[in-house]
């Protein structure tokens, strides 16, 4: 069964690589790596629509790239912590 899932490509969708590659353009800030995320200036980038980068963030904090930093906190809302930095290499690599 391992040997199954590791034949898996890529679990992530279209919009998901495509905010995946937004997201490297982003400065990263903090001794923990932060990104500031904006859904309008992420939409920009990528050249898709607001709604499905949102869908496409949920997806990767699905996944293990990204995790809100403030819990709760709507001032701090758009502060995501970096499970994988690089955000390199695919999904099953990011448990590794």
């Amino acid at each position: 069964m391992a040997q199954l899932r590791l034949l898996v490509d890529d679990r992530l969708s279209v919009y998901a690589k495509r905010v995946r590659n937004a997201i490297k353009q982003l400065p990263v800030f903090g001794g923990s790596p932060r990104i500031l995320l904006d859904e309008q200036e992420i939409s920009q980038l990528s050249k898709i629509s607001v709604d499905k980068v949102r869908v496409a963030i949920d997806e990767l904090q699905r996944e293990g790239y990204l995790a809100p930093f403030y819990h709760g906190r709507k001032s701090k809302c758009s502060v995501y912590a970096l499970q994988n930095p690089a955000l390199s290499g695919d999904v099953m690599e990011v448990w590794v």
